[in-house]
């Protein structure tokens, strides 16, 4: 596959890369909605064979703006309500689980309806809560989060825990404007966090040990995206499967074969896609193409590389696709 850059601001692809994109843009809000965040999560670490009596995933504790609230007042409330909302997990779950998972989304920005995502640890045995932000730090809205963090880390210990930030301030994880994956990467630490100990650390090393380095930050994106698309739940697909549809539903240049994907196909598109080492320069690629409403995605289907044997195709698929997606950024 190869990007190219046109008069008109458009990007080359193929039909896999296309639809592996769409899929990834659709995934992601998935671990952006609590419930289903919750159940992603809990999914995956029980197929790693961790016991669910180990373990709670909660929802996020969400920031919100308030109506005429000044910003000291606004920080002052989230400070607040961090704190409880971090010390109703520790009374809720503590000590029969060992481990609580969850994790902050920042206030929404007013014009764009951005956001962003941070994961955070709770063990209830050795009382650490470990923080990470893979943007390091960078994206939290006027630093309310930065600041409420570190206004929890001195609460925290009026419980007798110690709070552990191993995020690197500074060197993000996320290094092109198309990486908009923070909910899924704070997902992918809460899960690392709890399999391995020394997980936190090491994606804090990887950040910074990559500095100026964008291809290789990207490649762990492909590795995040090999394990939690490894095993997804079937309600979970099914609801990519309607989001899929509906996005394409109007695109007269995608064939019938391919507007309408089940939950098996995804399952099996995104399988065979990620598995796939040899695809991650590709990926980068994919990753590094300018965001959907800066580049209008043309398709080449003189390849269907990745979907043969999974959809069934009838004739050659060739042509081009023109259409701009409005992608929620976060």
């Amino acid at each position: 596959m190869s990007l190219k850059r046109r008069r008109h601001n458009e990007c080359t692809l193929s039909y896999t890369d296309y639809v592996v994109e769409l899929l990834m843009d659709k995934f992601k809000d998935m671990f952006a909605t609590p419930k289903k965040r919750a159940l992603l999560i809990s999914h995956y670490l029980g197929n790693q064979g961790l016991n669910s009596a180990a373990f709670q995933v909660t929802g996020l504790y969400e920031q919100k703006a308030k109506r005429g609230e000044t910003n000291s007042a606004k920080q002052e409330r989230i400070n607040r309500e961090l704190f409880a909302y971090t010390k109703g997990l520790i009374e809720k779950y503590s000590p029969s689980k060992r481990y609580i998972l969850s994790g902050i989304r920042d206030i929404p920005d007013p014009e764009t309806d951005t956001t962003h995502f941070t994961g955070f640890v709770i063990d209830t045995r050795l009382r650490k809560v470990y923080y990470f932000d893979t943007a390091g730090g960078e994206y939290s809205a006027n630093d309310v989060t930065t600041l409420a963090i570190q206004e929890l880390a001195k609460a925290l210990r009026s419980l007798g825990y110690t709070f552990v930030n191993e995020t690197n301030v500074g060197e993000t994880c996320q290094v092109v404007p198309a990486d908009t994956f923070c909910q899924t990467w704070s997902a992918y630490y809460t899960i690392g966090r709890v399999l391995d100990p020394r997980f936190g650390k090491s994606l804090a090393r990887h950040a910074l040990s990559t500095r100026g380095n964008n291809a290789r930050k990207i490649k762990e994106l492909f590795t995040v995206f090999k394990k939690l698309t490894s095993h997804i739940p079937a309600v979970i697909l099914d609801d990519l499967a309607v989001e899929y549809a509906k996005e394409v539903a109007e695109d007269d240049n995608i064939p019938a074969e391919l507007k309408t994907l089940d939950g098996a196909q995804i399952q099996r598109i995104l399988t065979a896609y990620f598995s796939d080492d040899s695809r991650k320069n590709e990926f980068v690629r994919l990753v590094e193409m300018p965001p959907i409403e800066d580049c209008e995605r043309v398709i080449n289907g003189s390849t269907l590389r990745g979907l043969k044997g999974i959809v069934k195709v009838k004739h050659s698929i060739r042509g081009g696709l023109r259409k701009t997606r409005k992608v929620r950024r976060a």
